[in-house]
């Protein structure tokens, strides 16, 4: 692992989370910073081994007057982005005080609360698992619908903050695939 390099992204990071748009509930449309995002995603990717392309905001086309109009959703690049940088830092710089710390920077705070490290760390660490295990499941499943069923949860990992918004999550999809609760145990080897 490139510890320099990720060090570097971090800090992209944090810089990139400075300049964020506010969350207002609209989007924007300026691609370039999604693109330098998503650019430091794949670099951090390389540098570490790991995959998280699951903190990649979904960019949506809408056509006006039969051109295309590139947005995203404040609410989604702004919540990914410091889901990443929270990650980042429980991950790589816990112990580091010449890094920016979570509890230094307010979104963060807003979205580590009251929790200790430990939890913070354990949070971490079931969102890699989950997005691991969807992955998993995602290769084995042949059906379609399935498939379909699997790729919503994946696009929805991010958005998680805790076992019940989970389990609600899933039970929400599954039932919008037409996928049994029976089903989904089985998909989760939990039957």
């Amino acid at each position: 692992m490139e510890t320099n390099k990720v060090k570097e992204i971090y800090s992209s990071l944090v810089a990139l989370y400075q300049e964020a748009p506010e969350n207002d509930g609209t989007t924007f449309s300026e691609n370039g910073v999604w693109d330098h995002y998503h650019n430091l995603i794949d670099q951090l990717n390389q540098a570490t081994g790991n995959d998280y392309n699951i903190c990649k905001v979904n960019v949506q086309t809408q056509y006006h007057n039969g051109r295309p109009y590139l947005y995203v959703g404040k609410r989604e690049y702004r919540g990914k982005l410091n889901d990443l940088i929270s990650r980042l830092h429980t991950q790589f710089f816990p112990d580091e005080s010449n890094m920016t710390h979570p509890q230094s920077i307010p979104f963060l705070q807003q979205n580590i609360n009251n929790k200790t490290e430990v939890e913070t760390n354990v949070y971490v660490s079931l969102m890699l698992t989950l997005n691991n295990q969807l992955h998993s499941i995602k290769e084995k499943v042949e059906d379609d619908n399935e498939k379909n069923f699997v790729n919503a949860l994946i696009k929805k990992v991010g958005d998680i903050k805790d076992f019940i918004q989970f389990l609600t999550i899933t039970i929400t999809t599954a039932t919008q695939f037409g996928i049994s609760i029976e089903r989904v145990l089985e998909l989760f080897k939990i039957k």
